[in-house]
């Protein structure tokens, strides 16, 4: 990456990122939000260590972008749940829903396994005789296996 020196130092003063790796994708984060034009150069590439390898998702940076998943890299996944600021998970989902934004993963993810063990629950009953339909777009991606 090269940046004009006025630019990276606008861009640093807005990262909170607490590691190299971290601070390259939030570099890229802040400079995609502005709309800073890439160039392509036309020599062989100099290749660079992966930073996504090793990029982390401190709190700061999951609440800043609203990020609880990153997976950067086939080896480094990483998550951290927002909170709802006492709010419940159920009103924030509806909160977010009335105005078109997708649920946050992770309380998606903690209805999947709720929906999952229910429905467990109900085949053990009568394995023969019991089974889950559902209508929700959340609970569909749960039945999947």
């Amino acid at each position: 990456r090269v940046y004009r020196a006025e630019l990276l130092r606008e861009l640093l003063a807005s990262s909170t990122a607490s590691d190299g790796a971290t601070l390259l994708v939030e570099l890229d984060l802040l400079a995609a939000a502005r709309a800073v034009p890439t160039c392509t150069c036309p020599l062989a590439p100099a290749l660079e260590n992966s930073f996504l390898e090793h990029a982390q998702l401190p709190p700061a940076v999951s609440e800043r972008y609203q990020v609880e998943l990153a997976l950067y890299a086939a080896n480094n996944s990483r998550v951290h749940c927002l909170g709802t600021d006492d709010v419940s998970a159920w009103t924030m989902a509806h909160y977010l829903s009335d105005r078109r934004i997708a649920t946050r993963w992770c309380y998606r993810r903690r209805i999947e396994e709720e929906f999952c063990q229910i429905v467990d629950w109900w085949r053990a009953l009568d394995p023969k005789n019991h089974f889950a339909a559902v209508k929700q777009g959340t609970l569909l991606t749960a039945m999947t296996p």
